[in-house]
């Protein structure tokens, strides 16, 4: 798999789109920037039959990106300010230096995964709280000395 791409369907997606050849005037034109609101109704129930949350999803209330970095993007523009700081697991998806760091000048503080085994887990590339709370720690250290 690529990290933007999925080569290895591709065939698939091309057959089923091939299956259906209607194309129609408003496919021309910039629609909802959220998504249509055929499709948002579809990912609501997709999240509620499968996530099973505890309050039932309204299709107003979601928003679709074209990819996961336009969804970043918009999303650490939204929730920090130029300067503020995010705990993130490392390594970390290269194209985050210029989606987060540069462009939304976010100031990274790297949770260090490890390929061997974790001390409580015993699992490679583990995420735990005691990880996130001890570089949280080691971030206001620094940052007060």
């Amino acid at each position: 798999m690529g990290t933007s791409e999925n080569k290895i369907i591709a065939d698939i997606v091309a057959a089923k789109l091939n299956q259906h050849n209607e194309f129609k005037e408003e496919h021309a034109h910039y629609g909802d920037f959220r998504g249509t609101t055929r499709f948002r109704e579809v990912m609501a129930a997709f999240f509620e039959r499968y996530m099973k949350p505890l309050e039932k999803i309204d299709p107003n209330d979601v928003v679709v990106f074209n990819g996961g970095a336009a969804l970043i993007k918009a999303l650490s523009a939204t929730i920090f300010n130029p300067g503020e700081a995010i705990l993130i697991p490392a390594p970390y998806y290269g194209g985050f230096e210029q989606d987060l760091f540069i462009e939304n000048e976010i100031i990274r503080v790297p949770v260090h995964l490890s390929s061997k085994p974790h001390p409580e887990t015993n699992m490679p590339f583990e995420l735990t709280v005691n990880d996130l709370e001890a570089a949280l720690a080691k971030a206001k250290k620094e940052i007060s000395s």
